[in-house]
């Protein structure tokens, strides 16, 4: 998609549109555009803009917690051999998306609360938190316990939705997923204050 962009953006007026790879998707990827607005409403140039998201992709993190593996090995994510031993053994794996990759966080985790308790460790395991966010594919009773666990490190705003559909092809029903972005070292407060 980025190098389709790339050719487009150059078909129109490359001096107006860059267009940035941002390695992830989901509402990471939404709070890197949500991020470059701000800065522009701001008055920053588009070079400095691109700087700065080049730096906030570093800080950014999207990890999904799927209820079943099925998806992942459809999609190609999970070889044959895993997928037969992940299924046999109820596997709740975490994945995460960076550099454009889907890759097994944690694998051999046997539950769901298990699987979910890991996914707000890590995000805790990230804290500060600029911004943070919770995804669901159709289980909201379970996003919104997840923020509820979030919120107990994060003070500021919880933005919940539903997942990607890049991300909904790989993770399957009743994934959730939580987006994060770490704050700068000088920052002090979130960006969405409650």
């Amino acid at each position: 998609m980025y190098n389709n962009a790339r050719l487009a953006a150059g078909e129109e007026d490359p001096d107006r549109i860059s267009v940035v790879d941002s390695g992830t998707t989901s509402l990471a990827l939404g709070f890197m555009a949500i991020q470059a607005s701000l800065w522009a409403r701001q008055g920053f140039s588009k070079e400095a803009i691109m700087v700065k998201l080049e730096e906030m992709k570093k800080r950014t993190n999207m990890f999904a917690s799927l209820n079943t593996i099925q998806y992942a090995h459809k999609g190609g994510r999970i070889d044959h051999l895993s997928f037969i031993l992940g299924s046999a053994l109820h596997l709740k794996p975490i994945l995460e998306i960076s550099g454009n990759e889907l890759k097994s966080r944690e694998s051999r985790i046997r539950t769901r609360k298990e699987s979910l308790r890991r996914l707000v460790d890590i995000a805790r395991g990230l804290s500060p938190l600029e911004m943070v966010g919770v995804v669901h594919a159709g289980c909201p009773k379970d996003a919104e316990e997840v923020a509820g666990r979030i919120s107990e490190f994060h003070n500021g705003t919880i933005v919940m939705g539903d997942i990607g559909a890049a991300l909904a092809v790989h993770a399957g029903p009743d994934a959730i997923g939580i987006a994060a972005v770490q704050k700068e070292q000088d920052e002090t407060g979130p960006l969405f204050p409650r």
